[in-house]
């Protein structure tokens, strides 16, 4: 029996760090599609998705457009998530996640499939729900295999890091876009920042799963990935200059992978 005379932190208690997580989430009005079976609407028979709900309900991923049922529910080990299909839009949107795209962060919990890569994980559109001609851009997350890249459409920011870690062992990828800057962390591993310009999405916008947009084609940039958790928290800076609510924001999603994954 292993006894301590100090307290521990909510997150290092056995199935605390989900808690943790749910409860510094809401109170930055983030939002988190989690892999538990109750915030999936699937098909009992073919487990095809039609939404996948945040935590806390108050915003809903729908299947894009050109996701003619192909997006079902994977399993692994009992963790449940959206199953992507190499060449096959799986992807989903939910619109209007933000009203102002030129700061935000973003987390996706994945597994990379045994063969192939992940490709596409992320999209941050604002093409559809607010952009113009000056503001019509997206910003993408995708795993190639051996690397990350971060870009915009518009080559205002284009970063590259390796991959590092087991080729299908559960991933944790964090974005910060903060005007010209952009960071990107893997798992616990080092915070990589690049400046470049800035990629005018100072307006509403989308973000997409699994797909970049509601554009069909672009067949190569749609990969394998079990999607278990994805997170976006509008106006929060997880990784650039940080206040203490980005920085507890940051060390409460450390301990939910840590403990839960």
């Amino acid at each position: 029996m292993l006894e301590l005379d100090d307290s521990l932190p909510p997150g290092a208690r056995l199935n605390g760090a989900g808690e943790e997580l749910a409860a510094i989430l809401a109170a930055a009005r983030a939002f988190w599609f989690s892999g538990r079976g109750e915030s999936f609407v699937a098909d009992a028979e073919t487990g095809v998705v039609s939404s996948w709900e945040d935590a806390g309900g108050s915003a809903l991923a729908t299947p894009a457009a050109p996701n003619d049922g192909n997006g079902r529910i994977g399993d692994h080990e009992g963790r449940l998530g959206l199953q992507g299909i190499p060449g096959e839009n799986c992807g989903l949107v939910v619109e209007k996640i933000t009203e102002n795209a030129s700061r935000f962060s973003m987390a996706v919990i994945y597994r990379p499939p045994a063969e192939d890569s992940a490709r596409t994980l992320l999209t941050v559109n604002t093409g559809y729900s607010g952009g113009d001609d000056k503001t019509a851009n997206y910003l993408f997350l995708s795993d190639g295999g051996d690397a990350f890249t971060v870009k915009d459409t518009k080559g205002a920011l284009d970063m590259t890091q390796p991959v590092f870690g087991g080729a299908t062992g559960a991933r944790l990828a964090l974005v910060t876009l903060l005007g010209d800057r952009l960071a990107l962390q893997q798992d616990q591993g080092p915070v990589q920042e690049i400046r470049g310009a800035d990629p005018g999405m100072h307006c509403r916008a989308d973000l997409f799963i699994g797909c970049r947009s509601h554009r069909r084609g672009l067949q190569k940039t749609l990969g394998g990935a079990l999607v278990h958790d994805v997170i976006f928290w509008p106006d929060h800076t997880l990784l650039l200059p940080r206040s203490p609510a980005d920085r507890a924001q940051h060390r409460a999603l450390q301990r939910y992978v840590l403990g839960e994954y």
